[in-house]
Formats: structure tokens, sequence, C-alpha cells
């Protein structure tokens, strides 16, 4: 038992290591905060239009933002959806992570969703036999704010790896889409999208391929004894 033991945990070592190596790639990359902050009320939808890079898979993103609530009040909510809306507006949703809770300290943060994020527990999972559109928009809703909070989304120009439209998506649920831009042209969200040419394996696919590789490697074992 400990020869196949052991032999799982090396080879799931490995193809942790070589997956993480692929998803490493930014397909779209724009981080810092040259434009301040977009501050968003509770209810309101803001989004990012993106022009990403094509032939992408998903594997994770990273999204700073800043957050003056109680630890574990605020609550987001993250959504993909094509531009296929009235006007080249958001329409159909392709991931939706329903709500959760920020349980992380006041001050500057970051969600960083890996596929086991994108993929489990959500509204809508991320379809990972599917390359990501090369235009979508990047959307979040914010809950939770009390009395004084404030909850905020760094902006940042240019991307560096791939490009965005100059301006985002505003949605209170009172008068439907708006365009909207601010007057000095920074108007992106500071965002990294990691992606592989690749889909990322399913974790049952990986544990059957775990498990069928010991038993080669134990077979071939007994068959030199």
């Amino acid at each position: 038992m400990k020869t196949v033991k052991w032999l799982a945990i090396g080879m799931t070592a490995c193809l942790l290591f070589n997956f993480r190596g692929a998803a490493q790639t930014p397909f779209y990359y724009n981080y810092g905060d040259n434009g301040g902050l977009l501050n968003i009320t509770n209810g309101e939808e803001v989004g990012n239009e993106i022009l990403a890079l094509s032939g992408n898979y998903l594997t994770n993103f990273d999204l700073p933002f800043y957050d003056s609530g109680t630890y574990g009040d605020v609550n987001l909510e993250i959504i993909f959806q094509l531009n296929n809306g009235a006007g080249g507006s958001p329409g159909t949703v392709f991931y939706d992570s329903g709500t959760f809770a920020l349980d992380l300290p006041i001050g500057n943060g970051a969600l960083d969703f890996n596929i086991n994020d994108l993929t489990t527990g959500d509204i809508v999972p991320l379809n990972i036999n599917a390359t990501i559109p090369t235009d979508f928009t990047f959307s979040v809703i914010v809950k939770g704010l009390t009395g004084d909070d404030t909850f905020g989304l760094y902006l940042n120009d240019p991307p560096t790896v791939g490009t965005s439209y100059n301006d985002y998506w505003f949605n209170n649920n009172e008068s439907g889409w708006q365009d909207l831009s601010f007057a000095d042209g920074t108007n992106n969200f500071a965002l990294e999208l990691d992606g592989s040419p690749t889909p990322a394996p399913e974790p049952t696919t990986i544990a059957i391929s775990l498990l069928s590789g010991a038993g080669l490697l134990l077979a071939a074992r007994r068959r030199r004894q």
C-alpha cells in the first residue's frame, strides 16, 4: 500500500506542477492603480469589457480592491457575460460566482480565484472545456455595505496584455446598463486573467489517472521481481 500511496503522491505533484506551469500565462493583464478607485454601493453592478488574447482556457484570476467594511460583512458576486445585449451591453451569463463574503481584513485586498473556485459551488459554473471569449464583460456586484463603509475597484491603464474599451458598464437595476467613463480616460479595472492553451483536467480524471498509473507501475515492479 505504501508503494501505491507514494506513487500517487508523486504523480499528483508532477501533474499539478506541469499544469500550474501552463496555467501561469496571463491572457489579460492590467495590474496597478494609476487611475485611483471606482467606488460602488450596494446592489450596483459595474463591468469592464475585456478584449483578451484568443485561444485560452481560464484557470484563475486576480482582482485587487479596497474595502473599509467590517470583517465578513461585505459580500461580492463575480459575473462573466457576453456582450450580446442591447447596444452591445452585457447579456448572456457564462459564469456567476453567486454571493460570497469577504472574510478579509479591512483595507487593500485581492480576490484570487483558481480553477476549483470557478467550477464548484457557483450559480453558473465555468465550462472548463470551452475557451474564454475574446470579447466579454467581467462584472462585480457588492452587497452588505453599511454606514460609512466603502468598496472600490482599482483602475489602471493601459493593459499590458490584451486590451479594453475606454469605458465601463454600470447597472443599478433601475435604468439598465449604462456606458460610462471618466474624463481622464482611466476606466479599466486592475485585473489579471491567467489561462492555459489546453483545458484543465477534471478532478475525477486526475484521480483515475493517478490510480491507473500507480497500478501499472506496481504491476511492472512485480514482473521484475
